[in-house]
């Protein structure tokens, strides 16, 4: 039987039908628009110089009014995003890591800054955790794209998102606002406005609660949510205006936020087996050791489903406990809480010479959160060996046998995070010239000043442990892998979070301390060449300072049995490995409460031969650098006879490098020790071009909005996940991601906004963005022990390591294949040419506003919106990607100048496609999640290796689904429509 093309097209005709549909219906819209309505003009303040007329600011900028936002049900950054050319989000745990993109600059590290800035009401945000809340009573929201480091400094790197709250008005105006929707959606927001003291001072309060029960079940605790939320938030602003000439606004915001456990599932490691080069490796590595996914990331219901408990060591499913709207959370995995004050003071003085502002802010983010750290496994296996009785004298167990049996124990995991607390300090002083002259210029000055304490976090095990822990608890003679050299490493790493103080500091002390200063000075000037010319200059020269502290505290020693053995290197350094008992005079069973500042870290120093050698750091491990930058802009700018305005600009910009002091554990001589690693990194640079053409057409029912650019950036910042400490073969006992400059990139495109007024009633937005965002050349330790990322050298191969002789017979190690190895290493993971991560190529949208009336003073009102976006990497292996999707919403009510009743649709098709992933890994030290390996005549060291561990998977973030509901308004005063 024959099919037809037009029934059966293939994925590649099927996007470009719907793109020649969208064209097509742009297209016939704009041929109806000579019947259609005037467009509204949009105001902006993006150049903070005053108002100004979006389509005649020379900057790629995007802008939201409050019709807009009300209209089309902006309530987050996503759906900022959705509507915005050249803007994507990424968003990978729930609400703790929201990630701005702005035209392919991509922040590469997901727990760093990042290179978008958001502002509320001038004042710069930098608390990760803080950005994506319930902001109340916005006027209007900017996209600026671009680097603005030279308007808006710091991390205005790729480009400035800002909010204008409503300020106070000067007639009473109140207003209330209700939600209710499926899946427990409620919310009621009060908002007064009017004179306090006449027309001198004016006021503004609002209040919201927001609630809803999320769009998953939790089929192991059913009782939870999963990515539901709670926000109460509240806002208050006061404005003085005691002459014409001064202007002073004070705002306050308060918010305490519960966000549900997030819709984040787990994916085991499907591909990539590590090349094991030494004949070490080769020996310890029995089965493969996947690092990787391949392909497409799949939807939640083709997850694997949790095993049931009661069957262990056998792996059964349990049916039903993955379905594409619910999945396995741990009862104890809550979520998030935060709480979030900002402030900020705003001084204007106009003068005959112009206008003088101080804009003082401040804020204040405290965060702690409780996950399930199985994602969406439920429980996972763990693997141990009973090796005798609590008397039994033997040395601490290897697990070779015929020492005793092994198992496998089900084990649930949450990560307990007692967070961070940021503050954050600025202040702006800004002179500006009248604007109603020739020549226009600014200057200023600005100092900002944050401060980032973390507190400790750690998984911890939740499952009933096994009989064979109950007399002993963990430790002892219960070994669990990963092995090496008869040393059970497994029982270091879960051993602590398998006792009862689960190897968290029960005193939450503080464990890093990072700070930064900044001050900078800045200038900028516009100057009408003729009528229809004007350039454009903008300098700002930046001075960062940035420290960064890491605290270790004492744990509790630990004798050994009372007829076994001291354990030389272990005992003896009282480190947290649980063999033997803890000194009941600690006051906890892991950390020693007696002595309650920090114990030091040993660190390895490599003298004037090259050698390393341990060396205690007392007290704390610390460190400072300073960063100084100059950025700037030049632009031009020409009008047209018909009103079109045409522009190009030139723009470079910095984002300030860091520092990292690294807390953690190193195997040194096989022994887990803690140790302080430092690493630095420079600034990265963005060189940016850019061109425009913005008007509207004669009847002004049509305006269009066209940019293109190109951006070179160098020294972009990679994360890399490397197993040892830089420039030595020591390894970490864990995996650990490290920052360092290592590519460079050249990133164009272009982006088209157009607004149609296509009826009287009916209005039009379609939006498009094309982005090519490839690495020019750039390397990544992270892939360099990938089959498809390791070195074409002849001599790196692993059959030319494995043979090399050993120079010094007498050590444990190999140091000739070691250092041979080393050096392969840092010629493998090249991803030059690759696609960088999180970004897609495509996106667009088109959505539609019908108002009209039905009968006296009541409208008829309706939005359609959709999006698309296109396939995204989910990192710059580009071996897996985040599917195409597409949003929709829409809404249709009734509206009154006092009134509205709405009903609201967000998602109208049921997308349940991921929206992200990121590569992590599992917490078991079994590679075989599924436990299906047999274990009749099975040793434990072959099923749990220390090559073997951590097993690495990927961690998907799921989208909100279908959620509909019904919104009421009640509008008093001058609110009134």
């Amino acid at each position: 039987m024959n099919h037809s093309t037009a029934t059966r097209l293939p994925g590649m005709d099927r996007k470009r039908a719907a793109a020649g549909a969208l064209l097509g219906l742009a297209l016939a819209m704009a041929c109806q628009a000579a019947f259609g309505q005037a467009l509204e003009e949009i105001v902006v303040t993006a150049r903070r110089q005053g108002e100004e007329k979006l389509m005649e600011t020379p900057l790629a900028i995007t802008a939201f009014d409050a019709n807009a936002i009300e209209s089309k049900g902006i309530s987050n950054l996503q759906d900022v995003a959705n509507l915005t050319p050249g803007l994507t989000f990424f968003n990978p745990f729930g609400e703790n890591l929201p990630t701005p993109i702005i035209r392919g600059i991509v922040p590469q590290d997901i727990f760093g800054e990042n290179a978008a800035a958001i502002f509320i009401d001038g004042i710069y945000v930098a608390g990760r955790e803080g950005l994506n809340v319930s902001q109340l009573d916005i006027e209007r929201i900017e996209v600026m794209k671009g680097p603005q480091t030279a308007s808006y400094g710091r991390n205005a790197f790729s480009g400035a998102i800002n909010y204008i709250t409503k300020a106070p008005s000067d007639v009473f105006e109140s207003r209330v606002e209700g939600d209710v929707g499926n899946r427990g959606k409620q919310k009621i927001v009060g908002e007064v406005s009017g004179p306090v003291w006449g027309e001198t001072l004016t006021g503004r309060v609002s209040v919201l609660y927001d609630e809803w029960d999320g769009s998953y079940d939790n089929t192991l605790a059913p009782e939870n949510d999963i990515g539901g939320y709670r926000y109460r938030s509240y806002q208050g602003k006061l404005r003085w205006r005691p002459t014409d000439t001064l202007d002073v606004n004070f705002g306050l915001y308060r918010s305490n936020d519960e966000i549900d456990e997030s819709a984040v599932g787990g994916l085991l490691a499907n591909c990539e087996d590590r090349i094991e080069q030494t004949a070490a490796n080769q020996h310890d590595q029995p089965f493969p050791y996947l690092q990787n996914w391949c392909g497409k990331i799949p939807k939640l219901k083709y997850l694997t489903p949790m095993l049931d408990a009661s069957q262990f060591p056998n792996g059964v499913p349990v049916p039903g406990s993955i379905r594409r709207d619910a999945m396995p959370k741990n009862a104890l995995a809550v979520g998030e809480d935060r709480d979030l004050v900002r402030s900020y003071l705003n001084v204007a003085w106009d003068t005959d010479l112009g206008t003088l502002s101080a804009l003082t802010g401040y804020s204040h983010m405290k965060q702690s959160s409780v996950s399930d750290f199985n994602r969406s496994s439920g429980i996972l296996p763990l693997v141990y060996c009973n090796t005798g009785s609590p008397n039994d004298p033997s040395a601490p167990p290897g697990c070779s046998p015929p020492a005793g049996a092994w198992s496998r124990a089900p084990m649930g995991w949450i990560n307990i995070e007692n967070g961070s607390t940021v503050e954050e300090w600025s202040q702006e002083i800004r002179f500006t010239s009248p604007r109603d002259q020739r020549i226009r210029w600014q200057v200023g000055g600005y100092y900002f000043h944050s401060t980032t304490e973390s507190r400790p976090g750690d998984p911890v095990g939740t499952s009933p442990l096994p009989f064979a822990f109950s007399e002993l608890g963990p430790g002892g003679h219960i070994g669990l892998g990963p092995f090496a050299e008869g040393l059970a490493i497994g029982s270091y790493i879960f051993g602590a979070t398998l006792a009862p103080g689960s190897g968290i500091d029960p005193l939450a002390r503080t464990v890093a301390d990072d700070s930064e200063k900044s001050w900078s000075l800045f200038a900028a000037s516009d100057f009408e060449i003729t009528e229809q010319w004007e350039a454009r200059a903008e300098l700002r020269y930046t001075q960062d300072r940035k420290r960064s502290t890491a605290y270790r505290y004492t744990p509790c020693a630990r004798g050994a049995y009372p007829t076994g053995p001291q354990v030389p290197g272990i005992s003896d350094q009282g480190v947290s490995y649980p063999l033997g008992y803890a000194d009941p005079g600690c006051g906890s069973d892991l950390w020693d409460l007696r002595t309650l500042g920090p114990s030091g870290y040993q660190k390895l120093v490599k003298d004037v031969h090259g050698v390393y050698t341990m060396v205690n750091v007392p007290g704390v491990g610390s460190g400072s650098m300073r960063f100084d930058n100059w950025t700037g802009r030049a632009g031009l700018k020409y009008k047209f006879d018909s009103g079109w305005m045409a522009y190009g600009s030139v723009a470079y910009g910095e984002k300030p490098g860091g520092l990292q002091i690294l807390a953690t554990d190193a195997l040194i001589g096989q022994v887990p020790t803690p140790v302080v690693v430092s690493n630095s990194f420079r600034p990265e640079k963005l060189t940016a071009f850019e061109v425009g053409l913005k008007g509207y057409t004669p009847d002004r029912r049509i305006r269009i909005d066209i940019s293109a650019f190109y951006n070179d950036w160098r020294d972009i910042v990679l994360r890399q996940l490397t197993e040892t400490i830089p420039g030595t073969n020591t390894r970490f006992t864990q995996p650990r991601g490290m920052n360092i400059n290592a590519g460079d990139a050249h990133v164009f495109g272009w982006e088209l906004a157009t607004d149609i007024g296509i009826t009287d009633n009916l209005t039009a937005r379609l939006t498009g963005a094309f982005t090519d965002s490839k690495f020019k050349k750039a390397r990544q330790d992270t892939y360099s022990l990938f089959p498809s990322f390791y070195t074409a050298d002849p001599s790196c191969a692993p059959a030319e390591i494995a043979v090399l002789p050993d120079p010094d017979a007498t050590t444990s190690a190999n140091e000739a294949q070691d250092e041979k190895a080393g050096q392969c290493r840092a010629q493998s993971g090249d991803v030059s040419g690759n696609w960088q991560m999180r970004q897609p190529r495509w996106t667009a949208s088109l959505s539609f506003d019908y108002k009209r009336q039905l009968v006296g003073d009541w409208d008829l009102k309706s939005s359609l919106s959709g999006n698309y976006v296109d396939k995204i990497f989910t990192a710059n292996d580009n071996q897996n990607w985040i599917p195409p999707h597409t949003n929709v919403n829409f809404s249709i009510g009734a509206e009154s100048p006092r009134y509205t009743v709405m009903f609201w649709v967000r998602n109208l098709l049921d997308n349940d496609k991921p929206l992200s992933a990121f590569r992590d890994i599992y917490w078991t030290n079994d590679s075989d999640i599924q436990a299906q390996t047999p274990i009749a005549g099975t040793r434990a060291i072959a099923a749990s290796t220390f090559d073997d561990f951590p097993p690495l998977r990927m961690s998907i973030s799921y989208p909100s689904l279908r959620t509909f509901g019904l919104t009421a308004k009640m509008r008093f005063g001058g609110a009134e429509k």
